[in-house]
């Protein structure tokens, strides 16, 4: 399993629709025997730990990122989410595409700041990778927009899981801290 060791960058517009911000993740990087969700809803992370000299990486410019779910009740009553999250991604620099040729085969979460004040994170439990990519230079300004999304087989066992440490700001803090 590969991981990521930048975001993207240099997606020079900045955050317009439901976010302020997005974050990867790589999901070997989180200690979830540290980490702590609230045992009353098991859709908030009350406290985000990565392992030791690990970090979030930003996707900058977060102007086209568009998140989604499909809930799946199968035979056997198992339910599961499949999470899904779309970014565009306008500069094509090397480290850019070399982050597009890493996430096919790395598993992330991904964490959007929501201009609700709230940060949802997609993937945590299972991860994400890149489904698709496309590209069209007559489409888009010539945007990349590629979709990260649970793995077959692997899907969530919840639907897109809140963090909130104590509050927004806090929150803000931590994500922010982990990230530089």
């Amino acid at each position: 399993m590969k991981s990521i060791t930048q975001g993207v960058t240099g997606n020079a517009k900045p955050a317009v629709g439901g976010y302020h911000r997005a974050y990867l993740v790589n999901v070997a990087d989180i200690d979830y025997d540290a980490t702590q969700v609230d045992p009353t809803n098991p859709t908030k992370i009350t406290d985000f730990v990565l392992l030791s000299g690990k970090k979030i990486y930003e996707i900058e410019g977060t102007n086209a990122v568009e998140p989604s779910e499909e809930f799946t009740k199968g035979d056997l009553g198992m339910k599961t989410y499949k999470h899904s999250v779309r970014i565009g991604i306008k500069n094509l620099s090397e480290g850019n595409r070399k982050l597009i040729h890493d996430l096919a085969e790395a598993s992330v979460c991904v964490l959007l700041d929501t201009k609700d004040n709230i940060f949802e994170a997609y993937g945590f439990y299972s991860g994400m990778s890149l489904e698709t990519k496309e590209r069209s230079l007559n489409q888009n300004n010539g945007m990349s927009t590629i979709t990260l999304s649970s793995d077959e087989g692997s899907q969530e066992p919840v639907d897109a899981m809140i963090y909130e440490k104590t509050d927004y700001a806090t929150t803000k803090a931590d994500i922010q801290a982990k990230s530089s």
